[in-house]
């Protein structure tokens, strides 16, 4: 059992913003991607379409799209800190549902000719705003694009590729799907969420959105959820320059073995990982123990999973066979940078 305590008062840089468009609002916002709190930014007074995807170069630039199934989309790119859009290029696509850069710099699109799709992969280019089809996905219901310095993702919310609504990975030379979870949606209920945009933190966590927000486990497609939120968007990107969070994914089930991943921890650094039943509430940190104070977003029965010491690229990992058998959305996860005494998001696992 842990103790309250009080608070520990400690000088953290803010972590990276996701800057976002929600789906026909001229507006653009910014969201805390750990506890999902929203701040509008400005107008753009670009409204009459959708705002569709959002993708940053290598120099942190931000582009996104606007249009609609019977208007051809426009590349804007856009300020950050004054939400002004800058006419980029006129492209000659409809229907794109997702835009990143990807694989030598390209500007990639998933776009459908149809509501009913199928979808396809083109490149366009930003000088021209001609596209070219690298080819069909093979899918028909993505809403989203992002690619982790490897490989591009996409969300799929029709997945005829798997046993339901998932995360694809997408051949960026072929255009081809393929299903990340195959075993998402088969032999056991999984709520889907309506994911309709992602992207990667610069350190390459996955975070989905819509309904509301999520971590996505890169290897089997599950997801974390983090808070449900107000307004829900249809385009994000996180912003350039900025430390990026310190988040915490999970994969598994319950009454069985559960992957733990944090990213964004001091590197060399040690990273205790926490959970609690039930619903909400706070723990305090007790005394005699590293980062003695420091508040915990869990329930005060808080159970100490594992110790583990952070690689170069601040990410640590336990496969520590902790969880007991409980009902879905019964368990809260959390973790806690020993070096700077910080919490990243408090995860509930879906299953």
């Amino acid at each position: 059992m842990w103790t309250s305590l009080g608070l520990l008062a400690l000088a953290v840089a803010p972590a990276q913003e996701l800057i976002e468009f929600t789906a026909a609002d001229s507006y653009l916002g910014s969201m805390d991607p750990k506890t999902g709190a929203w701040v509008a930014i400005g107008d753009t007074g670009i409204g009459s379409y959708w705002w569709t995807g959002m993708a940053k170069d290598d120099q942190g630039t931000l582009y996104a799209v606007h249009g609609d199934l019977d208007h051809p989309f426009v590349v804007y790119e856009i300020d950050p800190a004054t939400a002004q859009a800058t006419f980029v290029v006129q492209t000659d696509l409809v229907g794109i549902q997702g835009v990143s850069f990807g694989p030598g710099g390209l500007f990639y699109a998933v776009a459908e000719s149809s509501y009913a799709g199928p979808d396809s992969l083109y490149t366009i280019d930003l000088q021209t705003g001609v596209s070219t089809l690298v080819g069909p996905t093979g899918a028909q219901g993505i809403e989203s694009l992002a690619f982790d310095g490897a490989d591009l993702y996409a969300w799929d919310h029709d997945n005829p590729l798997g046993g339901g609504p998932g995360l694809v990975r997408i051949d960026a030379v072929t255009g081809i799907a393929h299903d990340v979870s195959p075993r998402i949606g088969q032999g056991h209920v999984y709520t889907h969420p309506g994911i309709g945009t992602l992207a990667f933190s610069d350190d390459g966590a996955l975070y989905g959105a819509g309904d509301a927000l999520y971590l996505v486990d890169l290897e089997s497609g599950q997801l974390t959820f983090v808070t449900a939120y107000v307004p829900s968007p249809n385009a994000m990107e996180f912003a350039p320059g900025e430390p990026e969070p310190f988040s915490l994914t999970a994969q598994g089930r319950t009454g069985g073995r559960m992957r733990l991943s944090a990213r964004g921890a001091t590197p060399g650094g040690d990273v205790a990982f926490f959970y609690a039943l039930d619903r909400d509430g706070s723990a305090v940190v007790p005394p005699l123990r590293p980062c003695a104070g420091a508040l915990l977003d869990l329930r005060p029965r808080v159970f100490l999973v594992d110790l583990k010491t952070a690689d170069a690229t601040g990410r640590a990992v336990t496969h520590a066979g902790w969880v007991p058998d409980v009902e879905d959305g019964c368990i809260r996860i959390q973790a806690l940078d020993l070096a700077t005494c910080t919490t990243t998001n408090r995860g509930r696992p879906v299953f």
